[in-house]
């Protein structure tokens, strides 16, 4: 009887040092090769801004300054690896705290903001318009609204309506949005008290993966919303021209911003597949509308091999990781 004691006691201490051996080696092998992340400066976006950064900056410490952060335009390709409430979900609370550490006050973000833009327009709800333009993604929204899916199955169907409004060529010329011009920006920043309306662009893909050419917004941008008010998040779509509209006129971003179809594959060691985030910010004056304060960021991680997830060759998550660095570089020099 004591042997057999003895014997269960020996077994599990060795099972213990088994795990325990185990887990020294996946801590060494992190310790060993840890994922490294490469921020730089990239092309410029092609919104300069009036002001010189230390001017800027000597405004903010002047006087309390409060902002309204618009969501961003997402310029990702139809394949992105991380889908657009995920990185844009990311992107908006980084950057609010960021900006706030960076000297202003406070940042007004998400729903408020949200229905304020489908107020004005500038955002339209994508369901009656695809009811013409695509029957099929309109049969989408059906499933996604009356269906009696999981939530993980709702945000899989959402995630393909996104593409979908991406990619639908019936689209093009067939959104009436109202541009955020000049008043549009002065309109945001009473209805909300702000000194300044804060608004950018993003984008999410892969290099090192051999490149079809995947569509991406080039006249209408996309947008993703969670509602806890709905059953289904909230998506919209905006003209491309309107909602990138600075100075009097629609500023389209440059290839360099957007085309990650132009990036060479990275390789070494075999293939490699590098999450990359480019983001670009502006800061408009609530008054005047002029753009006070430019900047643009790219980050990339580096020693990352693929993986498998839902049948297609994904990068390890660490998007959470990069957006933060990305948000960093574009708020450093307030700093």
């Amino acid at each position: 009887m004591e042997r057999g004691i003895v014997r269960r006691r020996l077994a599990i201490l060795v099972t213990l040092l088994f795990v325990a051996a185990l887990a020294a080696c996946a801590q060494l092998h992190t310790a060993v090769k840890p994922v490294h992340f490469e921020t730089v400066t990239p092309v410029p976006s092609g919104v300069p801004a009036i002001l010189p950064t230390a001017e800027f900056v000597r405004g903010i410490e002047a006087a309390p300054r409060k902002a309204v952060l618009l969501p961003f335009a997402d310029y990702s390709p139809e394949n992105a690896p991380l889908t657009h409430t995920e990185c844009h979900d990311l992107l908006q609370a980084a950057l609010a705290k960021s900006l706030e550490a960076g000297g202003i006050e406070s940042v007004v973000y998400g729903a408020p903001v949200t229905r304020h833009l489908l107020q004005r327009g500038v955002i339209l709800e994508a369901a009656p318009l695809l009811e013409k333009a695509s029957p099929r993604t309109s049969l989408l929204f059906f499933e996604i609204e009356e269906g009696e899916w999981s939530p993980v199955m709702n945000q899989r169907i959402g995630a393909l309506i996104h593409q979908n409004l991406i990619a639908i060529q019936t689209l093009k010329g067939e959104v009436p949005a109202s541009p955020l011009d000049r008043q549009a920006v002065q309109d945001i920043g009473a209805a909300f008290g702000a000194d300044y309306v804060v608004r950018g662009r993003m984008t999410v893909y892969q290099s090192g993966l051999k490149y079809s050419p995947y569509a991406h917004p080039d006249e209408v941008l996309a947008f993703y919303f969670p509602d806890p008010a709905r059953r289904a998040p909230l998506m919209g779509v905006a003209s491309l021209g309107a909602f990138e509209w600075f100075d009097g006129g629609p500023a389209v971003p440059p290839p360099a911003t957007v085309d990650s179809q132009e990036h060479l594959p990275f390789r070494k060691h075999g293939q490699k597949v590098t999450p990359v985030v480019r983001l670009d910010l502006f800061v408009q004056d609530a008054g005047s509308g002029s753009v006070v304060y430019a900047q643009s960021a790219e980050t990339r991680a580096l020693q990352l091999y693929s993986v498998a997830r839902h049948g297609r060759s994904e990068p390890y998550k660490v998007f959470d990781r990069a957006v933060a660095k990305a948000v960093d570089r574009l708020v450093e020099p307030m700093l």
